[in-house]
């Protein structure tokens, strides 16, 4: 077996359901079809997601330490995502608790630029929680929402993000938004990723 990403799933079961429910999460979070349907062996053994631990967390809670194969992403984090995530994320009891990258695949992702105590120095937060928001509703103005980023910057949240940027909406786009930068005095190194 190549060098696997080891992804933990808590799952609620009992113990005589609990590795075979394991089983179908790596199933689902590799192949997504009935193993028995595919013919090639070489997929059965290299991409085929593998149940490596299973521990009994008590209280009819599991985890699954279930192997997955980095040959299925390309380059693409996005890819990385969809493969942790993927159609398990639906099943109300499941929940992605840890992941191990292999050293070639966190390699080929480059890592965080800055990681947890470069986000804490930036934001003069090493003893306490560091906050987030988005800017929400969709619809607003560019100064409407350069306002409510403004006012939440001066209520001392740290982090705000344009939660809609991605979409070609018909009302002020990503450009037009960080044309005019927020007022408040919070912002002195506000920037616009576009």
């Amino acid at each position: 077996m190549d060098e696997r990403i080891i992804a933990a799933y808590r799952f609620q079961a009992d113990a005589r359901t609990a590795g075979a429910r394991a089983r179908s999460i790596a199933v689902e979070q590799s192949v997504e079809m009935p193993v028995e349907a595919i013919a090639d062996p070489a997929v059965v053994e290299n991409i085929l997601g593998k149940v490596v631990e299973l521990s009994d967390l008590g209280w009819g809670r599991f985890e699954a330490r279930i192997a997955l194969s980095p040959a299925t992403l390309g380059s693409d984090a996005g890819q990385l995502l969809n493969m942790l995530f993927g159609n398990t994320s639906l099943h109300g009891d499941v929940t992605l608790h840890d992941v191990e990258l292999p050293a070639t695949v966190a390699k080929a992702f480059g890592g965080p630029a800055l990681g947890v105590d470069g986000w804490r120095d930036r934001l003069s937060a090493r003893a306490r929680p560091i906050t987030m928001t988005n800017l929400k509703p969709q619809g607003l103005s560019p100064n409407a929402l350069a306002d409510l980023a403004g006012a939440l910057a001066a209520g001392g949240v740290d982090l705000i993000k344009d939660d809609h940027g991605i979409a070609d909406q018909a009302f002020p786009l990503s450009p037009t938004r960080c044309a005019r930068p927020p007022a408040a005095p919070a912002f002195p190194r506000a920037t616009c990723p576009i």
